[in-house]
């Protein structure tokens, strides 16, 4: 009990607890993002497919990301892709920007397909962020915890040249369209289920703590970054969003001709 106990302090909570908390701000941000970067058009030409295409393209870079993640996991993962498509389509459920089909699969390899795309989101605005805002230099201010200093420090590197701003544009895109819908999910629950009967036999056989130990290090090292990239996404969307409601407030307050 007392190697399990200590294999768990060894993680670093508080880290664990920040990216969990920046996550659901994240979430909450994309959610708003995505209902202002529809409604601006919308409310520009009205409710039409023109509108849907407007809004498609807003984010488009996201949204090729996300499909292409899907794709691309379950060919990795002997999955079938039968039907791969970017643009908007309205559906039942609401609108999709794009849809991949594939055959039909065990609830791991579901479940996978379906977290993809938040994978992938994530890991291209780390990459984005390390090669445009100069991120490279900030790790030692990640391992003192200093991520605010770190995020001020790589934006104002990276905004001093136009390829900071073009940077901006594909983090928000990304980040607008990296969060799985609801089809995503439908196999996650019973994929979280196993993993946790797996950690549970694990950690009976003694297994978990050492493994845990073991990796406890290059888990606290993600985290940092993941506290990083997550910070400074919120960071550039926060003020996006504040322009996309301004324009959907100025464009719904504007008189209609009837």
């Amino acid at each position: 009990m007392a190697g399990g106990l200590s294999s768990i302090e060894s993680i670093d909570w508080g880290l664990v607890t920040g990216v969990g908390g920046l996550f659901l701000v994240l979430f909450l941000t994309h959610t708003f993002l995505n209902y202002n970067a529809h409604a601006l058009p919308t409310g520009l030409v009205g409710n039409n497919q023109v509108a849907r295409w407007l809004y498609t393209l807003l984010i488009l870079p996201g949204v090729i990301l996300h499909e292409l993640s899907h794709a691309v996991t379950a060919l990795v993962l002997l999955v079938n892709v039968y039907d791969f498509h970017i643009g908007p389509k309205v559906v039942k459920g609401g609108l999709w920007l794009g849809y991949i089909k594939h055959e039909k699969t065990d609830f791991l390899r579901s479940s996978i397909i379906g977290l993809a795309p938040l994978i992938s989101g994530t890991g291209a605005i780390y990459a984005i962020s390390y090669f445009a805002f100069g991120a490279a230099h900030i790790h030692d201010m990640l391992a003192t915890g200093n991520w605010l200093e770190a995020i001020g420090a790589s934006l104002s590197t990276g905004l001093a040249n136009g390829w900071g701003w073009l940077a901006v544009y594909f983090i928000f895109a990304v980040s607008a369209s990296m969060f799985p819908s609801r089809p995503d999910r439908q196999s996650w629950l019973p994929a979280a289920l196993f993993l946790l009967l797996i950690l549970a036999v694990g950690t009976a056989a003694g297994v978990t703590g050492p493994l845990v130990e073991w990796l406890a290090e290059p888990i606290n090292t993600m985290f940092r970054w993941l506290l990083f990239t997550y910070g400074l996404t919120i960071v550039i969307d926060l003020p996006i969003l504040l322009l996309l409601a301004a324009g959907v407030r100025a464009v719904t307050k504007q008189p209609r001709n009837i």
